[in-house]
């Protein structure tokens, strides 16, 4: 008994994310991306969603980005942009940007494309 005690309070004192990260292709750089499908949501006219970055420069890890796209347009503006120290959204958060306004008309076959597309055929 005892030791389920202690299992239960390590367990519920630990971070947990209930997110579900799916890989996303990109045929011009090698930085791993993903898309967390369950942030997926529609709200009137647009898709929002969240995107991860695993990349290993200037001392970050990784990159969470929460996007606002038109699916129509093929328009995303990215919202709130984190980098943490460690993959997968892990670790520090080194710095967070908060309330990007500026449109961005993504290259197709690259990762932001192609996790915009799947969010948006989520989304319907």
């Amino acid at each position: 008994m005892r030791k389920f005690l202690v299992i239960i309070l390590l367990c519920s004192s630990c971070k947990s994310y209930a997110l579900t990260w799916v890989g996303i292709d990109d045929t011009e750089v090698q930085i791993t991306n993903y898309l967390d499908i369950d942030s997926v949501k529609k709200g009137g006219e647009f898709v929002f969603y969240t995107r991860l970055e695993n990349v290993a420069t200037m001392g970050l890890n990784s990159i969470v980005i929460r996007n606002k796209v038109d699916c129509k347009r093929e328009k995303i503006i990215e919202l709130n942009i984190s980098y943490y120290g460690q993959p997968m959204g892990q670790g520090t958060l080194i710095e967070k940007k908060k309330n990007a306004t500026k449109e961005i008309l993504p290259k197709p076959n690259t990762s932001r494309y192609n996790a915009m597309k799947l969010a948006c055929s989520l989304a319907k």
